[in-house]
């Protein structure tokens, strides 16, 4: 999906998981 720095709602959930 769109890189985490865009978006942050996303980028906590998808770094938590990587």
């Amino acid at each position: 999906m769109a890189d985490p720095k865009k978006r942050t709602s996303i980028s906590k959930k998808r770094i938590r998981k990587n």
